[in-house]
């Protein structure tokens, strides 16, 4: 019976502590975004508008209103016109009288009746959840009281169950004592996982940074040894990046690991569940660069072909690479797939509207295949983007038929 007791008052209080530090940190949030738009740090209040346009705080239109009126940045004056924008789902005007002639014309029917401060649908989920924690707090503080309330009762019956009973109070203060530490622990544990997150994130900003620079540099040359020294960096690249990954991980798993059997299994296990997803992106990262590397070094040693597989196995992977598009496009070329050369840089300009590169090969592709109306679009576009692209059109013999042409000199020469 003691040991029941003590159990029901351990958990008891670790879900009060729990239930209470989640409740004010949601009535603390709106408080201190309203205090962070009039900031005195332009940063600070640039995030605090983003955070209120992310969240869809349709009651803070007011208030974005009269701290546009005060507002001296031009930054932060875009900022705030952009989340009103998003906010009322108009566009956007450019001075502060506009809003104000907006809001006495609708904007106060639709949301004068709302503060800041009103309680939006997540603070109302909040409040239920609340109302249902101190529902199963106050049942079990009765059942726990009418435990004690029994103890004290069958104590009173000889010293012993006196004695007993001390013994218990002690104990209890122990684990509430514990219930502390063991929340304080669960705060650290918390920011040493936020920690290495943002470590995993910079290392493979990092590592991503160093392998362009490489893909850079191995473009630039073309000496017999390239092969060799491509995989040797590939592989480099791929086993720093694998050993810093697991060696990352490890300590992960074992900083968890230890903290997280004291106190919850369902912890431990979407901390692992995190991890493991984590691991997966990076090694999918890892691998579409080193594809990349590879198709990249195929296409320099004019292996177009295998460079076509290769592109093509890595855009499966990872769609969204423009780059590789565009490469794929220049392999297509050579073979003289100019309608599948097309398509790639296509793509590629979906992705990147303003990648100068991928429009001049699609004026290329236009020029072999005589589409003088297409040619020049694209053309002026790229060199639009990139103006050094005139002088690269008037000596490339892709536009050779195209030199003496009247168009092509206003694109060229102006």
């Amino acid at each position: 019976m003691r040991k029941i007791l003590l159990l029901i008052v351990f958990f008891f209080l670790l879900a009060a502590s729990h239930g209470f530090e989640t409740l004010i940190y949601a009535q603390a949030d709106k408080s201190l975004l309203m205090k962070e738009l009039t900031h005195k740090d332009e940063e600070t209040r640039c995030a605090a508008v983003v955070i209120i346009a992310d969240r869809n705080y349709k009651s803070a239109i007011k208030n974005l209103i009269m701290v546009l009126r005060d507002e001296k940045s031009p930054v932060v004056i875009e900022k705030i016109n952009k989340a009103l924008g998003l906010l009322t789902e108009n566009k956007l005007p450019v001075e502060y009288k506009d809003w104000v002639e907006w809001w006495d014309a609708e904007g106060r029917e639709w949301y004068g009746k709302m503060n800041f401060t009103d309680k939006d649908p997540a603070e109302e989920l909040l409040a239920q959840s609340r109302n249902w924690m101190i529902l199963i707090l106050v049942v079990t503080g009765s059942l726990a009281f009418i435990v004690i309330l029994l103890m004290i009762v069958f104590s009173a019956m000889g010293s012993n169950r006196l004695k007993a009973t001390k013994e218990i109070i002690k104990q209890a203060e122990k684990y509430i004592k514990d219930s502390e530490e063991i929340t304080k622990r669960n705060d650290r544990i918390l920011e040493e996982l936020e920690n290495k997150r943002v470590e995993i994130k910079e290392s493979i900003a990092e590592l991503r940074d160093e392998m362009q620079a490489d893909i850079e540099g191995f473009s630039d040359s073309q000496q017999k040894n390239i092969e060799h020294r491509m995989r040797e960096v590939t592989m480099t690249l791929r086993e720093k990046a694998e050993k810093e990954l697991e060696h990352t991980l490890s300590e992960i798993k074992e900083d968890v690991g230890r903290e997280i059997k004291k106190n919850a299994a369902d912890l431990r296990e979407k901390t692992a569940v995190s991890i493991n997803e984590q691991y997966a992106k990076m090694q999918k990262e890892i691998d579409a660069h080193s594809m990349y590397i590879e198709a990249s070094f195929l296409l320099i040693n004019e292996k177009f072909e295998d460079s076509v597989r290769l592109y093509q196995k890595l855009l499966a992977l990872k769609p969204d690479h423009y780059v590789a598009w565009n490469n794929l496009g220049n392999a297509f070329r050579k073979l003289k797939r100019y309608n599948d050369a097309l398509d790639a840089f296509r793509k590629s300009v979906e992705i990147a509207p303003e990648d100068a590169a991928a429009l001049y090969n699609i004026a290329v592709i236009n020029a072999f295949m005589k589409r003088k109306d297409q040619m020049l679009l694209n053309l002026k576009k790229a060199v639009h983007f990139n103006p050094e692209l005139k002088d690269e059109a008037l000596n490339d013999k892709a536009f050779a038929d195209f030199w003496k042409d009247a168009d092509f000199k206003d694109v060229t020469e102006a």
